[in-house]
């Protein structure tokens, strides 16, 4: 997950991949929402997510991330890091599938 620093607060949360249709900024889920007791857990991010959850009996946050939109960061590092430094060197693309 990603890590909000506000001064002493520290909020660390994961994207979700619930509501569709908004923007990442309002899809954020704080981590500590999963180490809750089900019950809290389930009424919260039937709230955040705008989804009741009803076919699972415990929710996890591989149930509720957005893959998409990290492996779409991924994919961004992954460019950043190797593929243009990469192509400024003349060399071929060492990875095509980015």
């Amino acid at each position: 997950g990603d890590v909000l620093k506000y001064g002493s607060l520290n909020c660390t949360y994961v994207i979700s991949k619930k509501p569709e249709g908004l923007p990442v900024s309002e899809r954020a889920i704080p981590v500590t929402i999963f180490k809750a007791d089900s019950a809290v857990r389930r009424q919260y991010l039937s709230l955040w997510c705008r989804d009741s959850f009803h076919s699972q009996s415990v929710i996890s946050v591989r149930d509720v991330l957005d893959w998409e939109y990290y492996k779409e960061r991924l994919g961004k590092a992954i460019q950043k890091i190797i593929t243009i430094p990469a192509a400024m060197q003349k060399v071929s693309n060492p990875v095509t599938r980015v």
